[in-house]
């Protein structure tokens, strides 16, 4: 294949990928300023869909607007380290009141987890190859286990023991603050703008589900800031910044720890493989292909590594878990939370099937079969299922950050309290409302704008890397409508978006994007 053709091919893939963007972004623009899913309590949490009042919603969309430009013109007189400080600060003062006074514990899969990282801290294996225990099920959880308990160990030699799992989330919001800093430093990398910076900073600074995140013990907060780092020495990588081995060395270990700690970020690294098959077609460099292989054959078998590595430590086999089969039936299924999400089927399927992964599997395919037929038969029914697990996970501006956070261990402030079941709770939605609603209008702004210099200039020199996020934000969208649904999942991916919406607001401030920096 000669050159030209391999020039060709890209710039085809550049405008179906730049196409795609233009038709998701608008989606996800029109489905939120229209509809808004929301939780009916803390209890239930039953998502609702309720229509949006189209007045309140350009008012306050005006409001936000109004209120950045007055911030970002006062903050053009700051250097941009000053804000970007401002907003690190910000964001671990927050993070650190809501420790303090919100005292969230893990609850359901995250207690599990939780319970089973204290139990290797101290070098207990009695929960592998228990048939009863939560890595049964879930095996895939073996690397956020192994990562809590190494964090818990050293967390023991302070004298703060009965409080472990706050100590914890004080780590999470320093990873928030990790997520922020090289968020800044790759929109600084890739667009090379004050004004674009500026803008992410904004946006930032009002990120209200990220701060509360910040005290869920999952896998999402560690992923996230491992991705972050991986984007930006993936950047680095591109622009033949710094040492190549260095970037290709940090770009791989944070990729392979996104996965490491929360599976499904396999879905970051396929757009990572995309993106630099994508740069190894530009310059025909082999380092990027052979980066690409190397990194994702790391991220396949660095969990069942992991897990074969305690299985013989233990000396003792941990069956094969719930099966996909499973997630993906019961994402066809109806449930009290919402159309395709838990409903316990997966679970239960491979339990009462004594744990036969085969069994489970015809199983599941023969609903997945007969889901396939009720959709054929009644298509009204099918357009309005997906249509409403699409709008319960994308529409809903808290991304369930309440609900994941709920529980708590004594001792919550009142005020807190209000925010998840009392009266603030429906200025918080309100406020996340406006804030997702401007997120997805400046993704918008930006796959216009974006789509436009392909298709006239072909974007010969632009970044391929600036694609990764929004080829991330697509697959899981794909991935999330045929598997398990729930708006907490959909947090990664809302996360990845405020780049893409810096830069269309930074675009409508500078509209042509200047190099302003002196570095």
């Amino acid at each position: 294949m000669d050159k030209k053709k391999k020039v060709t091919i890209q710039y085809v893939l550049l405008i179906i990928l730049s196409a795609l963007s233009v038709i998701f972004s608008g989606l996800l623009m029109i489905s939120a300023l229209i509809k808004t899913a929301v939780a009916n309590n803390m209890s239930e949490q039953k998502m609702i869909i309720e229509g949006e009042k189209i007045l309140l919603v350009v008012i306050s969309l005006l409001v936000f607007y109004a209120l950045g430009y007055f911030l970002l013109h006062t903050m053009s007189r700051w250097r941009i380290e000053s804000f970007f400080a401002f907003v690190l600060i910000f964001h671990a003062l927050l993070g650190t009141l809501l420790v303090l006074f919100g005292r969230s514990g893990p609850a359901a899969d995250s207690a599990s987890v939780y319970d089973m990282a204290l139990k290797l801290s101290e070098k207990d294996l009695s929960f592998i190859g228990n048939p009863d225990s939560y890595l049964s099920f879930y095996p895939q959880q073996i690397g956020l286990t192994v990562f809590l308990a190494s964090i818990i160990k050293v967390l023991k030699l302070l004298p703060f023991e009965n409080s472990l799992h706050h100590l914890l989330k004080l780590i999470y919001v320093a990873l928030n603050c990790v997520t922020i800093t090289f968020g800044y430093l790759s929109v600084k990398e890739i667009w090379r703008s004050k004004k674009v910076s500026s803008a992410f900073l904004y946006l930032s600074l009002f990120n209200l589900p990220f701060i509360m995140y910040s005290s869920f013990i999952y896998g999402e907060i560690p992923s996230l800031a491992a991705m972050s780092v991986a984007v930006f020495f993936l950047c680095r990588f591109e622009k033949k910044h710094g040492a190549p081995a260095l970037n290709i060395s940090f770009m791989v270990v944070f990729m392979v720890l996104s996965v490491f700690v929360r599976k499904n970020s396999l879905i970051f690294i396929i757009a990572t493989l995309i993106v630099l098959v994508l740069i190894f077609m530009k310059n025909h460099k082999k380092e990027y292909l052979i980066t690409a292989i190397a990194s994702f054959i790391a991220c396949l078998v660095i969990l069942p590594l992991t897990l074969e590595n305690y299985e013989l430590e233990a000396k003792e086999d941990v069956s094969k878990g719930v099966t996909m089969y499973s997630y993906i039936a019961m994402g066809m299924q109806d449930s009290t939370r919402g159309p395709g999400w838990y409903n316990g089927f997966n679970f239960d399927t491979y339990k009462n099937t004594g744990m036969d992964s085969k069994e489970a599997n015809k199983i599941s395919s023969e609903v997945i079969k007969e889901r396939r037929e009720y959709f054929k038969e009644n298509p009204k029914e099918c357009y309005t299922f997906y249509r409403d697990k699409f709008l319960t996970q994308w529409a809903d501006p808290t991304l369930a950050s309440c609900q994941a956070t709920y529980v708590d261990y004594g001792g919550r402030a009142k005020i807190i309290q209000k925010i998840y079941d009392g009266d603030l709770n429906k200025f918080y939605v309100f406020f996340c409302n406006v804030f997702q609603n401007v997120i997805y209008i400046g993704v918008f702004i930006w796959s216009l704008n974006n789509f436009r210099k392909v298709v006239t200039t072909g974007r010969k020199e632009c970044m391929i890397s600036s694609y990764i996020g929004i080829i991330t934000v697509i697959g899981g969208f794909l991935f999330h409508m045929m598997w398990e649904a729930n708006s907490r999942y959909i947090f990664p991916y809302a996360m990845m978006l405020i780049p893409y919406a810096a830069f269309g607001y930074g675009n409508l401030l500078e509209h042509n994007i200047l190099n302003d920096y002196d570095d």
